[in-house]
């Protein structure tokens, strides 16, 4: 212990490591020496820290699956925000009238409804979503979710002018950000 100041004091104020006398008693005595005396050497082969492995967007899809609704809605304002997005914000849990997050893109407002629910998706979604566009004055209604949606859905969104985000644009949108 008091050997390991010694060298920190004299490493501070000269510079260098304090060298030992050898000490033949241990086998370690090569590595002993070789630590106090040589301090200009570097290590024959340098320890690169090991790099977290990535994670995939399938991954990323997997914890979305295990997300509540709450959790779901922050995640994909923060996603939302992350694809250049502005202004998003994630309004209030109850009362919301079908619209969940609301964000800017080219001076067009967005309102989208977030659902993510272990099957597919009807026509309630839409709906509600559809409703809350005028409510909260957006340009663009879009449900987001982590499924798929119904054909019902699918011709309802199309004669509102509803955007379905399913899994596919959901997974999109998380290889261009995450990934």
């Amino acid at each position: 212990m008091f050997g390991d100041i010694i060298d920190l004091w004299n490493r501070i104020r000269w510079g260098r490591k304090t060298v030992r006398p050898e000490r033949k008693t241990d086998n370690n005595s090569k590595k002993y020496r070789a630590y106090y005396q040589d301090t200009d050497k570097k290590p024959e082969k340098e320890i690169e820290p090991k790099k977290p492995k990535q994670k995939t967007a399938d991954d990323l899809l997997k914890e979305v699956d295990a997300m509540q609704g709450h959790a779901f809605e922050n995640r994909s304002a923060n996603l939302i925000r992350k694809s250049y997005f502005y202004d998003v914000y994630v309004t209030k849990g109850s009362g919301d009238q079908g619209i969940d997050v609301v964000g800017y893109k080219d001076e067009i407002k967005y309102g989208i409804q977030c659902k993510c629910y272990s099957s597919d998706l009807g026509n309630t979604p839409v709906q509600e979503v559809y409703a809350g566009k005028s409510m909260y004055d957006c340009h663009v209604a879009v449900v987001m979710t982590n499924r798929y949606f119904t054909t019902g859905a699918q011709e309802l969104a199309k004669k509102t002018g509803v955007l379905l985000w399913d899994r596919e644009k959901l997974r999109k949108m998380i290889e261009k950000v995450y990934v």
